[in-house]
Protein backbone atom coordinates (compact mmCIF):
# COMPACT_ATOMS: atom_id res chain seq x y z
CA UNK A 1 0.00 0.00 0.00
CA UNK A 2 1.13 3.48 -0.82
CA UNK A 3 1.08 5.90 2.09
CA UNK A 4 1.06 9.60 1.40
CA UNK A 5 3.00 12.16 3.40
CA UNK A 6 -0.02 13.12 5.51
CA UNK A 7 -0.52 9.53 6.58
CA UNK A 8 -3.56 8.77 4.44
CA UNK A 9 -3.49 5.51 2.46
CA UNK A 10 -4.33 7.21 -0.88
CA UNK A 11 -2.23 9.82 -2.61
CA UNK A 12 -3.79 13.33 -2.81
CA UNK A 13 -5.78 13.95 -5.97
CA UNK A 14 -8.18 16.49 -7.40
CA UNK A 15 -11.75 15.36 -7.11
CA UNK A 16 -14.30 16.39 -9.69
CA UNK A 17 -17.77 17.28 -8.43
CA UNK A 18 -20.26 14.51 -8.83
CA UNK A 19 -22.55 14.97 -11.80
CA UNK A 20 -26.09 15.51 -10.50
CA UNK A 21 -29.15 14.43 -12.33
CA UNK A 22 -32.26 16.55 -12.79
CA UNK A 23 -33.11 19.90 -14.31
CA UNK A 24 -30.19 22.23 -14.88
CA UNK A 25 -29.76 25.13 -12.48
CA UNK A 26 -31.06 28.49 -13.63
CA UNK A 27 -28.81 31.47 -13.30
CA UNK A 28 -25.09 31.71 -12.90
CA UNK A 29 -23.09 28.55 -12.43
CA UNK A 30 -19.88 30.54 -11.98
CA UNK A 31 -20.79 32.16 -8.66
CA UNK A 32 -22.72 30.19 -6.04
CA UNK A 33 -23.73 33.48 -4.34
CA UNK A 34 -25.28 34.91 -7.51
CA UNK A 35 -29.00 35.76 -7.46
CA UNK A 36 -29.09 35.89 -11.25
CA UNK A 37 -32.32 34.32 -12.44
CA UNK A 38 -33.92 34.28 -8.99
CA UNK A 39 -36.81 36.34 -7.75
CA UNK A 40 -35.91 39.29 -5.52
CA UNK A 41 -36.14 38.66 -1.79
CA UNK A 42 -39.27 40.08 -0.14
CA UNK A 43 -37.13 40.91 2.91
CA UNK A 44 -35.34 44.21 3.27
CA UNK A 45 -31.63 43.76 2.67
CA UNK A 46 -29.41 46.04 4.71
CA UNK A 47 -30.16 49.61 5.72
CA UNK A 48 -32.06 52.07 3.60
CA UNK A 49 -30.97 55.52 4.67
CA UNK A 50 -33.32 57.46 2.40
CA UNK A 51 -36.42 56.40 4.35
CA UNK A 52 -35.74 57.43 7.91
CA UNK A 53 -38.68 56.66 10.20
CA UNK A 54 -40.67 59.72 11.17
CA UNK A 55 -42.17 60.28 14.57
CA UNK A 56 -45.93 59.75 14.63
CA UNK A 57 -48.00 62.91 14.78
CA UNK A 58 -50.84 63.59 17.19
CA UNK A 59 -53.57 66.16 16.66
CA UNK A 60 -55.55 68.08 19.25
CA UNK A 61 -58.68 69.95 18.17
CA UNK A 62 -60.38 72.55 20.33
CA UNK A 63 -64.01 72.68 19.24
CA UNK A 64 -66.13 75.78 19.71
CA UNK A 65 -69.47 76.87 18.28
CA UNK A 66 -68.04 78.49 15.13
CA UNK A 67 -64.39 77.48 14.92
CA UNK A 68 -61.94 74.56 15.18
CA UNK A 69 -58.44 75.27 16.46
CA UNK A 70 -56.00 72.51 15.53
CA UNK A 71 -52.55 71.80 16.94
CA UNK A 72 -50.19 69.07 15.70
CA UNK A 73 -47.45 67.48 17.80
CA UNK A 74 -44.53 67.17 17.58
CA UNK A 75 -44.28 69.56 14.58
CA UNK A 76 -46.09 72.44 16.32
CA UNK A 77 -48.16 73.08 13.18
CA UNK A 78 -51.41 74.95 13.82
CA UNK A 79 -54.53 75.43 11.79
CA UNK A 80 -57.90 77.10 12.34
CA UNK A 81 -61.01 76.41 10.29
CA UNK A 82 -64.66 77.36 10.53
CA UNK A 83 -66.96 74.72 12.02
CA UNK A 84 -69.05 74.39 8.86
CA UNK A 85 -69.12 72.07 5.83
CA UNK A 86 -66.30 73.89 4.00
CA UNK A 87 -64.14 74.03 7.14
CA UNK A 88 -64.65 70.32 7.82
CA UNK A 89 -63.72 69.47 4.21
CA UNK A 90 -60.54 71.52 4.53
CA UNK A 91 -59.73 69.91 7.87
CA UNK A 92 -60.22 66.37 6.57
CA UNK A 93 -58.08 67.15 3.52
CA UNK A 94 -55.21 68.50 5.65
CA UNK A 95 -55.38 65.64 8.16
CA UNK A 96 -55.41 62.98 5.42
CA UNK A 97 -52.11 64.41 4.12
CA UNK A 98 -50.69 64.33 7.63
CA UNK A 99 -51.90 60.77 8.41
CA UNK A 100 -51.77 61.25 12.19
CA UNK A 101 -51.55 58.39 14.68
CA UNK A 102 -54.43 59.92 16.68
CA UNK A 103 -56.78 62.92 16.66
CA UNK A 104 -58.31 63.97 19.99
CA UNK A 105 -61.33 66.25 20.51
CA UNK A 106 -62.83 67.46 23.77
CA UNK A 107 -66.49 66.62 24.33
CA UNK A 108 -68.00 70.13 24.23
CA UNK A 109 -71.72 69.71 24.72
CA UNK A 110 -72.46 68.40 21.25
CA UNK A 111 -70.37 70.73 19.04
CA UNK A 112 -67.81 67.94 18.63
CA UNK A 113 -70.29 65.40 17.19
CA UNK A 114 -70.25 66.60 13.56
CA UNK A 115 -66.47 67.06 13.66
CA UNK A 116 -65.89 63.55 15.03
CA UNK A 117 -68.32 62.09 12.48
CA UNK A 118 -66.56 63.83 9.57
CA UNK A 119 -63.14 62.59 10.74
CA UNK A 120 -64.36 59.04 11.40
CA UNK A 121 -66.10 58.83 8.00
CA UNK A 122 -62.74 59.78 6.42
CA UNK A 123 -61.19 56.77 8.26
CA UNK A 124 -59.05 59.01 10.46
CA UNK A 125 -58.27 57.78 14.01
CA UNK A 126 -60.37 59.98 16.29
CA UNK A 127 -61.13 59.94 20.02
CA UNK A 128 -63.56 62.20 21.87
CA UNK A 129 -62.50 62.64 25.50
CA UNK A 130 -63.93 64.18 28.63
CA UNK A 131 -62.58 67.73 29.16
CA UNK A 132 -61.82 66.83 32.79
CA UNK A 133 -59.22 64.29 31.59
CA UNK A 134 -57.46 66.99 29.60
CA UNK A 135 -57.54 69.52 32.46
CA UNK A 136 -56.17 66.91 34.89
CA UNK A 137 -53.43 65.99 32.43
CA UNK A 138 -52.53 69.66 31.90
CA UNK A 139 -52.15 70.11 35.66
CA UNK A 140 -50.00 66.97 35.90
CA UNK A 141 -47.57 68.01 33.16
CA UNK A 142 -47.34 71.66 34.23
CA UNK A 143 -43.73 72.84 33.96
CA UNK A 144 -41.96 76.18 34.13
CA UNK A 145 -41.41 76.08 30.37
CA UNK A 146 -45.15 75.60 29.79
CA UNK A 147 -45.87 78.37 32.31
CA UNK A 148 -43.55 80.68 30.39
CA UNK A 149 -45.33 79.77 27.16
CA UNK A 150 -48.71 80.57 28.74
CA UNK A 151 -47.38 83.86 30.18
CA UNK A 152 -46.05 84.87 26.76
CA UNK A 153 -49.42 84.05 25.20
CA UNK A 154 -51.13 86.13 27.93
CA UNK A 155 -48.80 89.04 27.17
CA UNK A 156 -49.48 88.77 23.43
CA UNK A 157 -53.26 88.51 23.72
CA UNK A 158 -54.08 90.66 26.78
CA UNK A 159 -51.25 93.20 26.58
CA UNK A 160 -51.33 94.51 30.14
CA UNK A 161 -49.95 98.04 30.62
CA UNK A 162 -46.27 98.14 31.55
CA UNK A 163 -45.76 99.56 35.03
CA UNK A 164 -42.65 101.26 36.37
CA UNK A 165 -41.06 99.55 39.34
CA UNK A 166 -41.19 101.59 42.55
Amino acid sequence: AIVSMDGSPQPPRVREPEKKRGAPSIGSTGNPNSRLGRKPSPHSQGRVMEHLPTAPSFVGIDVSKDRLDVHVRPSGQTLAVQRNDKGLEDLVSELRKLAPALIVLEATGGFEVTVAAALASANLPVAVVNPRQIRDFARAVKTDALDAQAIALFAERIRPEPRPLA
